[in-house]
């Protein structure tokens, strides 16, 4: 520190004046001496919260319980760590907030990596975990994530069940099909997606297809047949539910009466000719 440098001697003078009481406002100015900041309890400016963050961030879930999570979340380095002491890891919801307490903290330079222990429930409404880059001055705004994709190998699967049976139905030979919403028949405690066939005891009576959840029985001949349909929840639960199509005989045609298209003329003739 030079304290014959005109800079110096300004701030020094306006120091020393604020001390003894003077009514003297120096002009503004940073102190861009660190041993004058020092000597005087000025605070040199302070640097900004990290913007650079991790780069690569994993997790795999090694818990295979649903609803619980276990592994290690790991990380690079961010491309740039000179603002940066530490990485932070939190849970974070959909809309890339904060859910609870940090899970961990690591100091730059060290194992980019964080434990998650065995039977770790997942905090309700955290959908990923973000990793935030930390220093003196606080948190980054933003952080690299990754997303939860919780394991639920090891749950014992339940099978769909019929919550809704669907009636039976009638139709007229080479009438109209009949469509039949089957969206609420079928339920999966396990929130397991539910693919739908179906099938017909006697196509030559009925014929069935499926749209989504939407069945469709086509009646084609005068009988009774029965419909099959079966909820695959893809984990080896299956559930049948049936009903039967009435299929009456398409009604006989209206008879219509002949008419003369061609009225004979009147003739003559001879006696005896």
């Amino acid at each position: 520190m030079n304290l014959n440098d005109k800079k110096t001697k300004k701030v020094v003078a306006g120091i020393v004046a604020g001390a003894m009481g003077m009514n003297i406002v120096p002009a503004m100015m940073p102190v861009v001496d660190s041993d004058l900041a020092g000597m005087f309890g000025v605070r040199a400016a302070e640097a900004a919260v990290p913007t650079e963050l991790a780069r690569n961030v994993a997790f795999t879930d090694t818990d295979t319980n649903g609803g619980q999570i276990a592994g290690n979340v790991t990380w690079e380095a961010a491309a740039n760590e000179s603002n940066i002491t530490d990485y932070v890891v939190y849970y974070l919801n959909a809309s890339d907030q904060k859910v609870g307490e940090a899970i961990g903290t690591v100091a730059k330079g060290g194992t980019y990596s964080v434990t998650i222990n065995v039977d770790t429930a997942i905090p309700t409404g955290a959908t990923q975990i973000g990793v935030f880059s930390k220093n003196t001055e606080g948190e980054s705004a933003t952080a690299a994530k990754v997303a939860i994709v919780d394991d639920k190998s090891g749950d014992a699967n339940n099978a769909p069940t019929v919550t809704n049976p669907i009636n039976d139905i009638t139709g007229t030979a080479g009438g109209e099909a009949v469509t039949i919403d089957a969206s609420g028949t079928f339920e999966d405690q396990d929130g397991d997606s539910l693919t739908l066939t179906a099938a017909s005891s006697d196509e030559s009576i009925a014929t069935v297809t499926v749209n989504g959840t939407d069945i469709v029985v086509t009646p084609v001949a005068e009988g009774t047949a029965t419909i099959t349909v079966t909820a695959d929840d893809g984990n080896g639960g299956k559930v049948n539910t049936t009903f039967d199509i009435v299929v009456s005989a398409a009604p006989a045609p209206a008879n219509n009466a002949p008419t003369v298209a061609n009225p004979i003329n009147d003739i003559t003739g001879t006696a005896g000719g």
